[in-house]
């Protein structure tokens, strides 16, 4: 049947993808559960109010000095979630490899995001997992 499949997509112009490409959809595959598994997680995080609040504002206020819109900001206990409005895809992306991000981090300890696939090329939102 694979033989059958790659006669078709030659037909049609298409290419079947390489096995290195395939690697790399399914390594970015587990990085998307991975980050699903960590929303999950700070969704079941009981809410310590002070630093929550804490957590919350740090990261509004160096989202505004950066230029980032903080559309939305939970913490909990452990973590925050914050989700980043960008003009674009591209835009978020840039963002989350400049050091314009780190100063995001100041005061926390790490973050974790796995950008998802674009739905259009406008806005874009990226979900941002960050440790106390």
């Amino acid at each position: 049947m694979n033989e059958l499949e790659d006669k078709v997509q030659a037909l049609e112009g298409r290419v079947a993808p390489t096995e290195r490409e395939q690697e790399k959809r399914a390594h970015y595959e587990r990085e998307l559960a991975t980050q699903e598994a960590r929303l999950a997680d700070h969704d079941r995080e009981e809410v310590d109010a002070a630093w929550s609040s804490t957590g919350a504002e740090r990261l509004r206020s160096a989202a505004d000095k950066v230029g980032v819109v903080a559309r939305a900001v939970d913490c909990r206990s452990r973590t925050c979630v914050a989700s980043l409005r960008f003009p674009s895809p591209e835009a978020g992306l840039t963002f989350l490899r400049s050091p314009q991000m780190s100063k995001l981090l100041v005061g926390f300890s790490s973050m974790t995001s796995t950008p998802t696939p674009p739905t259009s090329p406008g806005d874009y939102d990226l979900s941002v997992v960050i440790d106390r």
